[in-house]
């Protein structure tokens, strides 16, 4: 989807997946603008489309306004992925910590290793 319609992508990954079958996809925005670009008919029938394509069929589409204050609301696929990422970064810390030629580094230096500083992926 990213490469076809970037906009479209980009709300829908502030979009928060309330409920999805074969017959709908509930989607719920905290930000009315979002619904209302989600909402434009170019984008829907692009997302009935994908849906098509992966799913053989398209699902009615539902979109929602929610309470941005809300404490139950499910995770956006953008909060995923920097949940995803965080975690991934504070393994690969601690794997780079714990490695034994760093490990060896100290010892031989009489060092410690105050930060770890990873270069972001392009």
């Amino acid at each position: 989807m990213r490469v076809k319609r970037r906009s479209l992508a980009g709300f829908l990954e502030v979009g928060r997946v309330l409920q999805f079958d074969r017959a709908l996809l509930k989607i719920g925005f905290t930000d009315a603008f979002e619904i209302g670009e989600v909402r434009e008919p170019a984008n829907l029938a692009e997302l009935s489309a994908l849906l098509v394509e992966a799913l053989g069929a398209a699902p009615k589409i539902e979109l929602v306004e929610l309470d941005a204050k809300a404490a139950d609301l499910p995770p956006s696929l953008s909060e995923e992925r920097q949940k995803m990422s965080a975690e991934e970064t504070e393994r690969t810390r601690k794997g780079l910590a714990e490695h034994p030629n760093v490990q060896a580094a100290q010892d031989v230096l009489g060092a410690k290793l105050l930060e770890v500083r990873l270069q972001q992926p392009r």
